[in-house]
């Protein structure tokens, strides 16, 4: 617990995404599926991906952060023999966006977990409690704004959930303008 209260800490502190490369976006969410294979093999869960190839400019290991707490909460919330879907486009109403969808058939929740499931330390309806400390999602959350983008959640007690993010599509070379810029107006604020 005091690791994710250090990284949240930091992330709470933090303005802005460095280390940002080009990197395969759907390859990256099939590496997190793999890595979780262990607990939804154990439940008997079915993950399935549908994940267009997507070249994606950011921080890959923030990022990675996000989809191993999202696909490992829906593991966790899913009943044995349950369903994940794990899915990755380009949003159609705004093709300057890519959109990752998680979606799960398990246990849901009720409206006020969802307005409140971001929030620090919140873990929701304890009669589910299953482990876990309430900082993921605030993480989560904090990691996709930083990174420009939103999350957004569609839940139905008793009938799964859906975690949606959207992150914005940048590039190196539009990158490396704004980083020019910034340079040129810092060198002649010293002059």
């Amino acid at each position: 617990m005091s690791s994710n209260i250090l990284m949240l800490s930091k992330l709470e502190n933090q303005e802005i995404i460095t280390d940002k490369k080009e990197f395969s976006l759907d390859e990256e969410l099939r590496r997190c599926v793999l890595q979780l294979q262990g607990q939804w093999g154990e439940k008997n869960q079915e993950v399935i991906p549908d994940l267009c190839e997507i070249t994606y400019y950011g921080n890959s290991e923030m990022l990675k952060q996000v989809w191993l707490n999202v696909i490992g909460n829906a593991i966790k919330y899913t009943p044995e023999g349950g369903t994940i879907e794990v899915k990755l486009d380009i949003n159609p109403k705004n093709e300057q966006e890519v959109r990752v969808r998680i979606t799960d058939n398990g246990i849901g929740m009720d409206k006020v977990t969802t307005e409140r499931i971001f929030e620090k330390f919140y873990q929701g309806d304890s009669s589910h409690a299953t482990g876990g400390n309430g900082l993921g999602l605030a993480m989560v959350k904090r990691i996709v704004e930083l990174c420009g983008g939103r999350i957004r959640v569609k839940s139905e007690p008793d009938k799964g959930t859906q975690f949606t993010v959207y992150l914005p599509i940048e590039n190196k070379e539009k990158e490396d303008k704004k980083k020019k810029s910034l340079n040129a107006v810092n060198t002649a604020g010293l002059k």
